[in-house]
């Protein structure tokens, strides 16, 4: 993985088993490793201990290495299955002439882009940063009002006074797969009723 002690991966349980256990770990050289092992042990000392033992548990005693690799395999196979529910009920319920989405190399998250000039209210013009949160805070009450809980794309900016645009963040993890489809129809109406399409 690294052969100039220049790389640093960490990884968490957060995503492959529960958010709540707070566990995850390092893998980088040696030097690197004791860095962050002093800083640990004078900063949270550890982890919580009933989420080490339930971990320790199930990979050593219960699954093991080998029920470890199955496990991801088949979230794996999940999550790839919701992705693809996901944009097929995207094409046929989200109006493209006002979202685009790009299919993810990886992750939990289909980003949608809004375009706010297709807006019936839409400044001449370049829109205003202004204007693209009010868009896109329309779009997240609409959708909340619709039943469907989405992340306005603002939320994961550093600085949120340098929007570019409006966007918005759905999950596939979160929903089960007979919940996916009616969800993104429920997004659809609400992009659809915020932008007067029929």
């Amino acid at each position: 993985m690294d052969v100039s002690g220049r790389v640093i991966r960490l990884d968490s349980t957060s995503k492959i088993l529960s958010p709540g256990l707070r566990l995850g770990w390092l893998t980088a050289c040696t030097q690197i490793v004791d860095l962050f092992e002093a800083y640990s042990e004078v900063s949270v000392m550890s982890p919580s201990g009933p989420s080490q033992v339930m971990m320790y548990k199930l990979l050593d005693q219960t699954w093991g290495h080998t029920g470890f690799v199955r496990w991801l395999a088949h979230l794996s196979h999940v999550y790839t299955n919701r992705l693809s529910m996901m944009l097929e009920a995207c094409e046929k319920h989200v109006p493209k002439d006002v979202c685009t989405w790009k299919v993810p190399d990886s992750g939990m998250f289909v980003w949608i882009s809004v375009d706010v000039t297709k807006h019936p209210k839409a400044p001449g013009g370049e829109p205003t940063k202004e204007f693209q949160m009010e868009v896109e805070g329309a779009l997240y009450e609409k959708s909340r009002d619709n039943g469907v809980l989405i992340s306005r794309g603002s939320w994961f900016l550093a600085d949120p006074t340098q929007v570019s645009q409006a966007a918005l963040r759905v999950t596939f993890a979160a929903a089960t797969e007979p919940e996916l489809a009616p969800g993104i129809e429920r997004l659809g109406k609400a992009v659809r009723e915020e932008f007067g399409l029929a």
